[in-house]
């Protein structure tokens, strides 16, 4: 067995891996456009019923695949915080994780799993990255290659296709 595999056994003993069926779920939605405020505000509240102050790692799922990995210092904070960067106007919207998050809109599966220790985090999150590769990096390589290939302030219809 080489190293890799060990690393994933031991998140599997540790239950940290696979995500799915050893995380705590919930699904939520993300908009196209920009809600209105009551919208946002009742998905405020949501993760504040659902989500504890604790910190750990999420991963965003649409239709069973993988878009995202990443810690929450707490979870609760980090959620609420990508859910309203979707929604950046002005010169913001058309950065990279507003673009993500528009072009992921739907209904998404939330899933987390409560981890205090900031290295076992930082340490686990790069483990299940490797190991699932999770889309976001595809789509930050295409976004930049395009912004770099264009030499354009970007617009979300060149992504339609992600």
């Amino acid at each position: 067995m080489n190293h890799f595999e060990q690393l994933k056994k031991l998140l599997e003993e540790n239950k940290v891996y696979p995500i799915i069926g050893n995380w705590n779920k919930h699904k939520i939605k993300h908009f196209k456009e920009r809600p209105d405020k009551s919208k946002i505000n009742a998905f405020v509240t949501e993760m504040n019923n659902t989500l504890n102050n604790k910190n750990g790692l999420y991963a965003y799922y649409k239709n069973k695949k993988l878009l995202y990995v990443g810690k929450g210092k707490p979870l609760r904070g980090r959620i609420v915080s990508h859910f309203k960067e979707a929604y950046l106007e002005g010169r913001h919207r058309d950065e990279l994780w507003p673009t993500f998050f528009r072009e992921h809109a739907g209904l998404l599966e939330l899933y987390w799993i409560e981890l205090e220790n900031e290295s076992v985090r930082i340490s686990c999150e790069s483990l299940i990255t490797s190991i699932k590769e999770p889309y976001f990096f595809e789509f930050k390589k295409l976004f930049y290659q395009h912004k770099k290939k264009n030499n354009i302030q970007l617009n979300n219809s060149i992504y339609s296709n992600f």
